[in-house]
């Protein structure tokens, strides 16, 4: 999905990191991750939830990109090698690339065109 958003030079930051949040908290809602897991403030807590118990490991670059993968389960007979098998790129399902920033002038006002792009297989809105 390709959205523009149009912002004041001094607000680009603060909109992008909106539009960001945003994006993530609906892709994970999208995989059933629920609002009392998305409510976990302990960073540490949140990101075991999701990878350990629920299979979805989401990976932030430190770039400003995010990957979101959804892991298999892995079942054997033996409980010892039962589990999440490791991320791989086959289990991407979601991902947000740096916004491209367009400096536009119209008579005098200045701002921003702030284009996102990202995707998810999950559709939204």
């Amino acid at each position: 999905m390709s959205d523009v958003i149009l912002c004041n030079l001094s607000d680009a930051l603060t909109t992008i990191e909106e539009a960001k949040k945003e994006w993530l908290h609906e892709t994970l809602l999208a995989l059933g991750i629920s609002e009392e897991v998305l409510a976990i403030k302990d960073s540490r807590q949140f990101r075991h939830e999701l990878s350990y118990n629920l299979g979805v490991e989401v990976e932030l670059k430190a770039n400003g990109e995010i990957d979101v993968y959804k892991k298999q389960w892995h079942a054997d007979k033996i409980e010892e090698l039962q589990g999440w098998l490791p991320t791989k790129k086959e289990n991407l399902v979601a991902q947000w690339k740096e916004p491209k920033r367009i400096r536009r002038i119209e008579n005098k006002e200045v701002y921003y065109e702030i284009h996102l792009s990202e995707w998810s297989a999950f559709r939204r809105k």
